[in-house]
């Protein structure tokens, strides 16, 4: 078979109108139940570590050691992933990330050694990197560009939902069932097995893709190119470290921390992993919410300095609470969570500031940050901790508080680029006359 037929078969060769059903069926298959899929492991790991460090055998720096080998090895993939989209489309990339995660998730539930752990999550990390991205990139692709940041938020507003309300059944599954981790994993990886049937048969991009020139070598150059071009726009890096510091915040405290410290403050083990969930229900509300506020002041930059001051004024007194009831601590984990929704306007200016065709590449930029500052979030408080009593949460604690004002301080220097903003500046401008 020729290497041009072989791209025909790979590549649509149609091109559909915007909208409709079968754009809202791309899109609820990768934003909605992929995403879900991957953020319930990624979630649900802040749950069934417990039990797998005492079957395996890890002590606490292994436990998040593992979640952040994932972490990283998602950021990372996450900057190729996002330009291969831009390059490839969905068709040709997405199904086969969701291959190589289901290889992970059952690596996973067959692990008995660290190591394996170990090799799961790298496999995860690799296959989810198409995720939360692959969902935006779709809702941007086959909505309009002018319903990116809307149909952004709706796919965090998924996952967010799904992670709540999956990561409180995983609790009642392991704690009140008595299910085994390893099992549960299992079940999982088969559910991965479905979605990537579905997605291998019906995913389709809406238009054409250019066959690539110079074969895999072109693309990797086209690729690489184009990182360097997106990372060198001051206004994408800005966004990728306020974007990062917001969402690392939310990731290292819902997948390991949140539950744990909660401990120190007298709360159950159950407590503890309910309570940790409710940011993701604060998220699901404060992702759309956020990007909707944005659109009707016609401004990014305000509503990210209130949601990044916000996020870390909750925080601060979930950890430094002097016997906080369970109903003061919820109240302030869901308030974190949805000033936390805030993050998502960080990927519509970074899209701001770029051209169209690198909207996929901008987007993993944002997103690989996050996860990288997501993975020393992780790592971190498990070398500082010396003790399980609050004080001593409160000071292995102490790199999410630096994190906060830096996001505070970089805040304050980006740019406006809300596009209707942009537009009615530009036409207020004055114009000189030339005598």
């Amino acid at each position: 078979m020729t290497t041009t037929k072989t791209w025909r078969i790979i590549m649509n060769t149609t091109k559909y109108k915007l909208g409709g059903g079968r754009a809202w069926f791309l899109w609820t298959l990768i934003g909605v139940v992929f995403v879900n899929w991957l953020f319930l492991f990624q979630t649900s790991y802040s749950i069934f570590n417990t039990g797998m460090a005492k079957d395996i055998g890890l002590s606490l720096t292994q436990i998040g050691t593992i979640g952040a080998i994932y972490t990283w090895v998602f950021a990372c993939a996450q900057f190729f992933s996002g330009a291969l989209m831009d390059r490839l489309g969905a068709r040709s990339l997405i199904p086969a990330a969701i291959g190589i995660m289901v290889v992970g998730a059952f690596t996973l539930a067959y692990a008995d050694s660290y190591a394996e752990v170990l090799i799961s999550q790298v496999l995860m990390g690799i296959g989810a990197s198409c995720g939360f991205c692959g969902g935006g990139f779709i809702g941007g692709k086959w909505f309009g560009m002018a319903k990116f940041g809307l149909m952004f938020g709706l796919v965090q507003m998924s996952a967010s939902l799904g992670s709540y309300f999956g990561v409180d059944a995983i609790v009642k599954l392991l704690f009140v069932d008595g299910m085994a981790w390893n099992t549960l994993a299992l079940y999982g990886a088969w559910v991965g097995v479905a979605i990537f049937a579905v997605a291998a048969i019906f995913m389709r991009d809406p238009e054409p893709v250019a066959k690539p020139e110079n074969g895999i070598g072109g693309v990797l150059k086209d690729t690489a190119g184009s990182l360097v071009e997106v990372i060198k726009n001051k206004q994408v890096a800005m966004h990728s470290i306020v974007g990062g510091a917001m969402f690392g915040v939310l990731l290292g405290m819902a997948v390991i921390w949140f539950p744990k410290m909660l401990l120190a403050h007298g709360f159950t083990e159950t407590e503890a992993g309910s309570l940790g969930a409710l940011c993701w229900i604060g998220l699901a509300f404060g992702a759309p919410l956020f990007n909707l506020i944005s659109d009707k002041m016609k401004r990014r930059h305000l509503p990210i300095i209130v949601g990044t001051v916000g996020q870390f004024s909750a925080l601060a007194y979930v950890v430094f609470a002097v016997e906080p009831s369970f109903a003061a601590v919820a109240t302030a984990i869901i308030t974190f969570g949805l000033m936390n929704g805030a993050h998502m306007l960080n990927f519509s200016g970074a899209a701001d500031n770029v051209e169209p065709h690198h909207i996929g590449t901008s987007a993993a930029v944002v997103n690989g940050i996050m996860f990288i500052i997501g993975g020393f979030l992780m790592a971190l408080p498990g070398e500082l901790l010396s003790d399980m009593n609050l004080a001593n949460w409160q000071y292995a604690l102490m790199p999410f508080w630096i994190t906060g004002v830096v996001a505070t301080i970089v805040s304050l220097f980006i740019a406006e680029s809300h596009p209707e903003y942009v537009s009615k500046a530009q036409e207020e401008k004055p114009v000189k006359v030339v005598a």
